[in-house]
């Protein structure tokens, strides 16, 4: 196996950064080659030309021209290549704040992310001139743009699916007991992440959109039923009649007890209503 590559290293001024670049380099594997390195560094690794499988933690992801991948740092990765090498672009950056970015987007190296090659390449090259340059905050902005475009573009039809995928499980299961995280492990991404995308979608947070839809029942089991108001809480999904008082009171501006009377008083109008000019009626025949 022949690997060449060309490194461009930061200086150590720019370590202060939450995320800055550590290194940007090209590197060329030979076809039907195999090595294993552990991640010293967080990367993202385009391919170029070629293609190559990537192996960690059990799972064989294979990038191929114009995808990348992120790699994590402290984690073993294996690169194998059949027929053909690669040509790979790779860019490795550190700071503290980059697990807190790689959450915000809900990133992971489990899958790939298409990649606008042309453009990619023309932020390569800008990242390389600006750290051999020590203009490192300007190529952290770079790519940090590059993140959030390959997560703008790519993210955008999973998040829809999973929208929905999430969606139906909650009518299923707003009954019983549920929580954000068990939300955001159905959505498939952290729970900030979640959040955040279901206001954008519903204007309110996934537990209000919950509790939206156990109120909207409790309402009909209180005036259809005579069950206690403990009783309706529990087959409604809430954890305590408390609980259940406080939300529905947060809804209906009244408490359950107050707006099943207020409803049976309004019933009983109607029906004295409904009398009166059924009798009306009768006398005018």
């Amino acid at each position: 196996m022949e690997n060449y590559t060309t490194f461009v290293y930061s200086d150590e001024k720019i370590k202060i950064l939450p995320l800055y670049i550590e290194a940007a380099m090209t590197e060329f594997i030979d076809k039907n080659s195999c090595f294993e390195t552990v991640a010293e560094h967080y990367a993202f690794i385009c391919c170029e030309q070629g293609e190559v499988w990537v192996e960690s933690d059990g799972k064989c992801i294979k990038l191929t021209q114009e995808s990348g991948l992120l790699t994590i740092k402290g984690k073993k990765y294996r690169y194998l290549t059949e027929n053909s090498g690669c040509k790979l672009k790779i860019i490795t950056y550190d700071g503290s704040g980059v697990p807190q970015i790689i959450a915000y987007f809900s990133l992971t190296d489990a899958e790939t992310f298409a990649v606008d090659l042309p453009h990619f390449e023309l932020d390569f090259d800008h990242i390389s001139f600006n750290v051999r340059m020590k203009y490192g905050f300007r190529a952290a902005l770079i790519f940090q743009q590059i993140i959030y475009d390959i997560f703008n573009s790519g993210m955008g039809k999973k998040a829809g699916k999973n929208m929905e995928i999430l969606n139906k499980y909650i009518m299923e299961n707003y009954c019983s007991s549920l929580d954000i995280q068990t939300l955001a492990d159905v959505y498939g991404t952290s729970v900030s992440y979640l959040c955040r995308e279901f206001k954008a979608k519903y204007n309110m947070s996934p537990i209000a959109y919950v509790n939206n839809l156990r109120v909207e029942k409790a309402r009909k089991m209180l005036v259809t039923s005579r069950k206690k108001v403990a009783d309706i809480a529990v087959a409604c999904g809430f954890i305590n009649t408390e609980y259940f008082c406080y939300v529905f009171k947060k809804y209906e501006h009244c408490t359950p007890l107050q707006y099943r009377n207020n409803r049976s008083q309004l019933s009983d109008v109607r029906t004295e209503e409904r009398r009166v000019r059924q009798g009306t009626a009768g006398v005018a025949d």
